[in-house]
This record gives C-alpha cells, sequence and structure tokens, in this order.
C-alpha cells in the first residue's frame, strides 16, 4: 500500500446516486454526461491538484470521448493513492467501453461508485443531501487605520 503523500485539500466532491445519474443521462438524451464529465474532472482537481480540471476534461470529452473513459479512473486512483489509499479503480477500466452499452453501464458504476466511496471516506454527505457551502478564500481583513491626525495648532493670538 503506498505511503500517504501531503497534497492540497479543496472542498470535497459531491456523492452522487449511480442510479439517478444514469437515468439523467438517458433522459437528458446524453446531456448529463457532460455535467457529469465537467463537474467530475473540476471536484478531483479542487480537491486534490490532480487531474485536468473541469473544463479541459470536457473539451476532451467533446474532442476525443473515448479518452476519457481512461483519464476519469487514472485521477482517481491518483486522488486515493495520493491520501495512502489504495484504489479500486485504474485507467485501464477504459476499456469496458469496448462492450457497447453494458461496458458504459459497468464502468460507470466502477468509476462513479469509487468517487462516492472516496468523498464518504472524506466526509461527504449522502447523495441528494444539499451541500454544505464551501468557503472561498477571501481578502484578508483590513489593516487598522492609523489615528486619526492631531487637530491643527490654535491661531496666535493678537494683542
Amino acid at each position: 500500500m503506498p505511503t500517504a503523500v501531503p497534497y492540497p485539500q479543496g472542498p470535497l466532491g459531491r456523492r452522487r446516486s449511480i442510479g439517478v445519474s444514469i437515468l439523467l443521462a438517458i433522459v437528458t438524451l446524453f446531456i448529463y454526461s457532460l455535467v457529469w464529465v465537467y463537474k467530475t474532472h473540476n471536484e478531483i482537481k479542487r480537491h486534490s491538484g490532480i487531474g485536468v480540471g473541469g473544463v479541459i476534461g470536457l473539451v476532451i470529452f467533446i474532442v476525443v470521448a473515448p479518452v476519457t473513459y481512461f483519464v476519469i479512473p487514472s485521477e482517481v486512483r491518483q486522488m486515493y493513492e495520493a491520501a495512502g489509499r489504495q484504489s479500486p479503480v485504474r485507467g485501464i477500466y477504459g476499456l469496458w467501453i469496448l462492450l457497447p452499452i453494458i461496458g458504459n453501464i459497468i464502468w460507470f458504476v466502477q468509476v462513479q461508485g469509487a468517487l462516492n466511496r472516496y468523498w464518504e471516506w472524506r466526509g461527504a454527505p449522502p447523495p441528494g443531501t444539499p451541500q454544505p457551502a464551501q468557503p472561498y478564500a477571501t481578502a484578508p481583513p483590513p489593516a487598522p487605520s492609523a489615528p486619526p491626525p492631531p487637530p491643527p495648532p490654535p491661531p496666535p493670538a493678537h494683542p
């Protein structure tokens, strides 16, 4: 088992219901798949600093979709290993897409299941639970203001 290596730990990703996600993909004629790919890449990148991030991941999916089936499980694996845990998925899982329809379902169940277990281990709420607001970096508080200048001296007295 790999040793834990410190890495950035940003906001947690969302645990997603596998069944609801598959249903949303079908009902939306797979537009939800674009959303899922973007969010998954983005959450991994924001949490761990690992991976290509949401925008690049989405572009890869749109331009060369099969690559995504190898990249996402590879990023999940790296995230697990950076946290000192053994990953249940690997990049090679992308080969599931060679089996039409059922292969995609098996791939999704494996990958989203691994993500759900990781987010659960890190403390993310169950699927369907509203996510708590994530704190955003804010500007430091303003420096204390300087004391007000002393009042001007009184005018000279005239005899």
